[in-house]
């Protein structure tokens, strides 16, 4: 299985720099085996097939996936058995991740060993494009403790686990101690980290730092940049498709996996672009449990703009967070640059109750009510009530809550 990842590893280093051209060969070469394959052995995609009329040889594009119904998380959970691939044997090399739950029932997903191994290949490529080196220890937060990888006994893309349910002033005295290269954290609970060092004069330099699973800010970046004095980048990903999108050190958007994905983004089952479309995505790696159009439930925006690194990979220009967290025609992202914006909300989460939306803030030096009051009044139409608090909530995974509904 190592030599698997090795040469999964030299194959997406490779296909990052490959023409628009060669990409799209091999995106819809991968669709076309994906497509067969569930075809023949998934029976869920069985069903949709005899039903539509359809064979595998109608889908030979990405173009062609219009023809499919679009899928979401609901579906899934209905006929969750038959999406599972007949195909394989050994239920041993197949790999489960469960997703958080917090939009819903929690979602698990189950890989097999080929996919996961393409997809730590893939995750390997994102890191390396912002400049992190193989033999760097990474301070990796999450919720639970997991068993180091082979090639991490080797010295290679070592992780440092650190529980991400610690409080801010634990987790800032562990980086203290192991002063990693690089920190990989949630956005949020990594802007409040910068916050809280910035209170304390804690001085920690990593060389970067990677955000992922919640909406980044440009003034959250600044701020975490600030503080740590390292260059951060963003990433895209889901329990369902691992890895899906990244910045590259020019942060002209975000990368999309191409050779691990097909994103597609919707309005009104219509394609959009350079606007805000539904994030509908068909994976290209997992052969035991294919997801095909499948509706992600966030909201982003494509972008037509070519990177200066010279990746051909297509483009997301903003990612605006998850529809059912839109408050009327405000984002998460949006609300997020309003009310971190206001040096003095240090903290804060939005819960909806008797018909208003009730914020939570934990305010900082010259925190004015009235001041918000006057800036929440202007994104909402809904009845607002502020109240302060000492700390926010956090999920069972460690994330702090932005919503409580």
């Amino acid at each position: 299985m190592l030599m698997r990842k090795l040469y999964y590893l030299s194959r997406v280093l490779r296909q990052q720099w490959y023409s628009k051209r060669k990409l799209e060969k091999l995106q819809n070469k991968a669709l076309r085996a994906i497509v067969e394959h569930a075809y023949r052995t998934v029976p869920f995609y069985r069903r949709v097939f005899s039903k539509l009329k359809l064979r595998p040889s109608d889908v030979r594009r990405k173009e062609d996936l219009k023809k499919l119904p679009v899928i979401n998380k609901e579906t899934v959970l209905k006929y969750y058995k038959d999406f599972m691939s007949r195909a394989f044997g050994n239920t041993k090399e197949i790999y489960q991740r469960t997703s958080s739950g917090s939009s819903g029932t929690p979602l698990k997903v189950p890989f097999d060993s080929r996919a996961i191994d393409y997809m730590e290949a893939v995750y390997a490529r994102d890191h390396f494009a912002v400049g992190y080196r193989p033999w760097w220890e990474l301070a990796y937060y999450w919720y639970e403790p997991f068993k180091p990888k082979l090639y991490e006994k080797f010295g290679l893309m070592r992780k440092r686990y650190i529980p991400c349910n610690l409080s801010l002033e634990q987790q800032l005295k562990i980086l203290e101690e192991a002063k990693p290269k690089a920190i990989y954290y949630y956005a949020t609970s990594m802007y409040y980290l910068a916050k809280k060092a910035e209170e304390l004069g804690v001085e920690i330099n990593p060389k970067l730092i990677i955000t992922h699973a919640e909406i980044l800010t440009e003034k959250m970046r600044r701020t975490i940049e600030d503080v740590f004095k390292a260059p951060v980048y963003d990433q895209y990903g889901s329990t369902e498709f691992i890895r899906m999108a990244w910045e590259c050190k020019e942060r002209m958007g975000y990368h999309i996996d191409a050779d691990a994905v097909i994103m597609e983004f919707l309005k009104d089952g219509e394609p959009v672009e350079e606007e805000r479309g539904s994030v509908v995505i068909t994976g290209l790696v997992n052969y035991f449990f294919p997801l095909i159009r499948y509706d992600q439930g966030d909201i982003a925006v494509p972008s037509n703009e070519k990177c200066a690194c010279g990746r051909k990979f297509p483009m997301i220009k903003k990612i605006e967070g998850r529809r059912e967290y839109f408050l009327g025609r405000v984002s998460p992202r949006e609300l997020l640059e309003v009310l971190f914006k206001q040096d003095s909300v240090k903290m804060f989460y939005v819960e909806k109750k008797e018909g208003k939306l009730n914020f939570k803030v934990v305010p900082g030096e010259g925190f004015k009510e009235k001041k918000l009051r006057k800036v929440l009044k202007s994104l909402f139409k809904k009845r607002i009530s502020i109240e302060i608090v000492s700390d926010v909530k956090k999920s069972p995974r460690g994330k702090y809550r932005v919503y409580d509904f």
